[in-house]
């Protein structure tokens, strides 16, 4: 079993947060700018989105298999 320490934890939240979880805020701040955002505006940030979740060779394992989980739910979503 693998115990992970306190500080382990926090390098792990803080990749998640920045690395996984901030292209979805900006995301979020670019469409909401938007009054009524229309294709033109949507797909380029989704795109962006799909491709911030892309496998990444630098990415834990951990990591990696959030953004597997997340791309494949936005995939089903918006694709």
């Amino acid at each position: 079993m693998t115990t992970t320490t306190p500080s382990s934890l926090n390098i792990i939240q803080n990749r998640v947060t920045t690395s996984t979880l901030k292209p979805f805020e900006t995301a979020t701040r670019q469409l909401a700018l938007a009054s009524l955002p229309t294709i033109s505006k949507v797909l380029p940030v989704v795109t962006g989105l799909l491709t911030s979740l892309e496998p990444s060779s630098f990415a834990p394992q951990t990591i990696q298999k959030l953004k597997d989980t997340l791309r494949s739910a936005l995939k089903v979503r918006v694709l």
